[in-house]
């Protein structure tokens, strides 16, 4: 599994020691609907956002294909999660090497995408967002993250596609990661509240940083 370098949008910065925001979309979605937080972002960073690898049936892409059980759940294969968390960190590594810190934000598929890059290599991410997000994991019990790593969780209490997944990965996040959790009243979406506490948790954890 590969990523696109073309279909990479990019706010480059002229600090060439800036911090790098790098954002993944949700499924069947594109490299320019996250792209558009960028005016709530640190001004002092690098942003790019890419674009998932797979397409979508619906229009849009997929990090990895999802399929529902008979009781609204959610399949997946676990093999193509972690290769669609080894592609971003390929990317990482051959693109945005220059980087040395480095924040993941995902929106949904992305943020379960993000999360799945930063069990993988834990210290090539400085920070990681997961905004609306679920568990990639096949099985959490045995899943074990970098409790180090500082993690923004961003759940809406009214979330009609996450539902009861954000409470598993709220408990996971609390085990297993260094884990700010915040709570909004919305759906599925991101809210200017949400946003607000994104750029302050951005700003803080890739700032304090050593260069």
């Amino acid at each position: 599994m590969k990523l696109d370098e073309s279909a990479v949008l990019w706010r480059e910065s002229p600090n060439p020691e800036a911090p790098l925001v790098v954002l993944l979309h949700g499924i069947g979605s594109h490299e320019g609907d996250l792209f558009g937080l960028v005016p709530e972002l640190p001004e002092n960073v690098a942003v790019a956002s890419l674009r998932a690898p797979l397409p979508w049936p619906n229009g849009g892409h997929a990090w990895f294909e999802l399929g529902t059980t008979p009781v609204g759940g959610f399949t997946y294969d676990a093999d193509q999660v972690q290769a669609a968390g080894q592609a971003v960190i390929d990317w990482l590594n051959y693109h945005a090497a220059q980087y040395r810190r480095v924040a993941l934000v995902g929106f949904s598929q992305g943020a379960a995408t993000a999360l799945q890059v930063a069990t993988l290599a834990p210290d090539r991410i400085t920070c990681l967002a997961m905004l609306s997000g679920l568990l990639p994991f096949e099985d959490p019990a045995t899943a074990h993250g970098p409790r180090q790593l500082p993690a923004l969780i961003a759940i809406g209490d009214f979330d009609e596609v996450i539902g009861d997944r954000a409470m598993a990965l709220e408990t996971w996040a609390e085990e297993n990661l260094d884990a700010a959790i915040s709570h909004y009243p919305i759906g599925h979406w991101v809210s200017a509240e949400e946003l607000a506490d994104l750029r302050r948790f951005l700003d803080l954890h890739l700032n304090e940083q050593p260069v």
